[in-house]
């Protein structure tokens, strides 16, 4: 099973206000906690841990118990940078609105 390898890599992990998925993310991160203790889980998200679990939508209890379990088991690490899709769409935009003008002119 995958959750008991010695690394295991949880990409943009985001419950969506789905209960069945923060509770899926709270039995991986509870084994994890639980039974991998000297392994490695890395976890990416968009969201800090407190817009992970707490200011969502969640039983209370699920979501306090993945929040501590994750405060325990994480050290954060905060990126900084420009959203590269919002970059990108702009300039998909601009040159979407150009060959406008160039149709226009025509």
């Amino acid at each position: 099973e995958f959750l008991a390898r010695k690394i295991v890599i949880i990409d943009d992990i985001h419950p969506k206000g789905d209960t069945a998925r923060i509770e899926f993310i709270q039995r991986v991160i509870e084994y994890r906690y639980n039974e991998v203790r000297t392994g490695a889980t890395f976890i990416t998200s968009n969201l800090s841990m407190d817009q992970l679990v707490l200011r969502q939508d969640y039983p209370k209890e699920i979501a306090e118990r993945v929040h501590s379990r994750l405060q325990e088991m994480c050290m954060p690490i905060e990126f900084k940078a420009d959203d590269y899709r919002l970059k990108k769409a702009k300039k998909a935009n601009a040159e979407l609105l150009e060959f406008a003008r160039k149709l226009k002119k025509k």
